[in-house]
């Protein structure tokens, strides 16, 4: 597996013709050397390989026109695996690199208020990898209390704190984990996400969050009613 933050892959890409995308994630490469320096000044600039990774039993769970995702198993723990053909897909092999490089930034939050990383890079020359902790199924079914709703807002205050913008909160990039009564969410799929340039930008997401917890509250109530009526 090839590492991404190859110097020559990337200084190959830089000689192409820039794509509206391409421009944006090299500004937010940018941006993330101003955060992270001081990390990468002991990181070894070489490229590192390792075995490719065996996954058991891959389950599909989404595939549309970006990654296609898997549940599976690896190294004895349930694990996200994102994946692409790095010739025929290259957009979104591009959107998995942007998200690996969201990962690196929010490293602190790893465990806590996303999944861990486990490993992200370019298997074998074929395909390039995302792989993560699976750590509980998204909300879209979950009815929320209001410390469950308490939560979601630290976890997405605390991203913030980072100076990163999520970009697409929806029901199915938040998951919950139940143990018993603690309770922890999670947001994933970065690969919309950017740096903030200015306080406001945190505003897009902030009012995101709040029409979805409404619009899961009043879910919520309507299946109350529903559910007293028929008693």
């Amino acid at each position: 597996m090839e590492n991404i933050f190859e110097d020559e892959r990337q200084h190959r890409e830089r000689g192409q013709k820039d794509s509206p995308y391409r421009s944006k994630m090299r500004r937010f490469k940018d941006n993330i050397s101003l955060l992270t320096r001081r990390r990468t000044r002991s990181q070894s600039r070489k490229t590192t390989r390792v075995v490719v990774p065996t996954f058991k039993c891959l389950e599909l769970i989404s595939h549309d026109e970006r990654a296609q995702t898997y549940k599976s198993s690896w190294q004895g723990c349930e694990v996200v695996v994102k994946k692409c053909d790095i010739w025929n897909e290259r957009p979104v092999m591009e959107e998995l690199r942007h998200e690996a490089m969201v990962y690196q930034v929010l490293q602190s939050l790893q465990g806590s208020c996303i999944p861990r990383l486990r490993i992200a890079g370019i298997a074998d020359g074929m395909e390039m990898l995302l792989v993560t902790d699976f750590v509980g199924n998204n909300i879209c079914q979950e009815g929320l209390e209001d410390s469950d709703q308490e939560k979601i807002r630290a976890a997405l205050s605390a991203i913030h704190d980072l100076g990163v913008v999520h970009g697409d909160i929806l029901p199915q990039n938040i998951v919950v984990q139940r143990d018993g009564s603690n309770t922890r969410f999670y947001f994933v799929d970065f690969g919309s996400s950017w740096i903030a340039t200015d306080h406001t930008d945190f505003q897009q997401d902030t009012i995101a969050l709040e029409r979805l917890l409404q619009h899961m509250a009043a879910k919520n109530d309507d299946l109350e009613k529903a559910g007293s009526h028929n008693q």
